[in-house]
């Protein structure tokens, strides 16, 4: 019996059968990053989008509801709607590095290492150990200086994470693969400490999902069936 190898997904790209088939595009995907209240973020999509444009859609904030209380809040938004909120205590008498020290008894909060550990199943980002990712590492002059965080959360206002990058859906229109698919090459990822790195064989080609306006992996014949 014939096989229909068609997408799953109903849409179909503007296709010209007249014209030559496109090069398909090549991109090197990758997560988003901040550097910000005296620490440092990373994206974590968990969808298909985990290392994409998309990441750069994240923003963080850090505020105090409450400026006359210890309570202070990691606010996540995706696409300006907030989506996480991670609330942690911090002495109001926290004094960052170059400041003065706070009073005897007092002491320096943990309200970084607390945000560290409560982002650890967030949806949107994590907040790696210091020094392990490729961005957050320094390496001249030697020996490499391992950054660290600083010893007060700061508050800063809504910032968007930047860095992300892959296939990227603002360039469908231009690319012509023929008429069942949009296909894109994904040529590098990260590994876990943010190294460009050649990613598995079937992450590498990516189709658009007119359904749903995003990348998906494409690995051949997987959607064939009678």
């Amino acid at each position: 019996m014939p096989l229909d190898c068609s997408p799953l997904y109903e849409g179909r790209p503007d296709s010209d059968p007249f014209a030559a088939i496109s090069s398909m595009p090549e991109y090197e995907s990758a997560r988003s990053r901040l550097f910000a209240g005296g620490t440092f973020f990373r994206s974590k999509l968990t969808s298909a989008d985990t290392q994409s444009p998309d990441c750069n859609n994240i923003s963080l904030e850090v505020t105090r509801p409450n400026p006359s209380l210890e309570g202070i809040d990691l606010v996540v938004y995706f696409n300006e709607v907030e989506v996480e909120r991670y609330s942690v205590t911090q002495d109001l008498n926290c004094t960052a590095p170059g400041e003065p020290p706070p009073p005897p008894g007092i002491g320096n909060d943990v309200a970084i290492p607390a945000l560290r550990t409560a982002t650890t199943d967030s949806l949107y980002i994590s907040m790696p150990v210091r020094g392990t990712d490729l961005q957050d590492g320094g390496t001249t002059p030697p020996p490499p200086i391992i950054p660290t965080d600083d010893a007060c959360l700061s508050e800063f206002e809504i910032t968007a994470m930047t860095g992300g990058s892959g296939s990227l859906a603002a360039d469908v229109p231009n690319i012509d693969t023929g008429p069942d698919r949009t296909m894109t090459y994904i040529s590098t990822h990260e590994d876990d400490n943010g190294n460009p790195v050649e990613p598995p064989q079937d992450e590498k080609l990516q189709q658009f999902d007119f359904d749903n306006d995003a990348f998906i992996s494409y690995v051949p014949n997987a959607d064939c069936r009678i």
